[in-house]
């Protein structure tokens, strides 16, 4: 099974903002299917801390770049500790995404160590202080295809 699919584009005509001038561009397109996306959910008032710097340039190591979700709204919901009750925590989140493409089963398995080694370092640090102290902390993992145009 191939992993990744190409679409040759056809030269198309295209007038760029130089008066009288025409230019000649193709878009080629290609279908990645091997791609993960990794999501972490990272509370706002922590974003800035060492710790978390720290574990942001080790995920810049995993893939060739990141997008980052600023100013996004966590909703939680935890039980409380004697009461049936839910308790919600609202709070500000960044969503750090990074997308690793030509991945294979074995890679899959050495990252997510990896990245389970880098949140437990963080989450060391950051237990050193009540203000920055996470009980938990979410990543997701999500097999995606990956479709990109390209301009020739």
């Amino acid at each position: 099974m191939t992993t990744k699919d190409y679409f040759p584009g056809s030269p198309k005509q295209t007038n760029p903002l130089v008066p009288g001038k025409t230019a000649t561009v193709t878009i080629d397109q290609e279908c990645d299917k091997d791609v993960v996306q990794y999501e972490f959910y990272i509370p706002a008032k922590i974003w800035d801390h060492k710790a978390v710097k720290d574990f942001r340039a080790k995920l810049g190591k995993i893939s060739i770049g990141a997008t980052i979700f600023k100013g996004t709204i966590g909703i939680w919901k935890f039980p409380k500790m004697r009461k049936e009750e839910e308790q919600e925590v609202v709070e500000d989140t960044h969503i750090y995404r990074l997308i690793k493409g030509e991945i294979h089963d074995e890679e899959k398995i050495i990252i997510r160590a990896q990245l389970r080694n880098y949140i437990e370092e963080m989450m060391l640090k950051l237990s050193e202080w009540d203000e920055s102290k996470q009980q938990e902390f979410l990543f997701t993992e999500t097999v995606i295809f990956n479709n990109r145009a390209m301009l020739k």
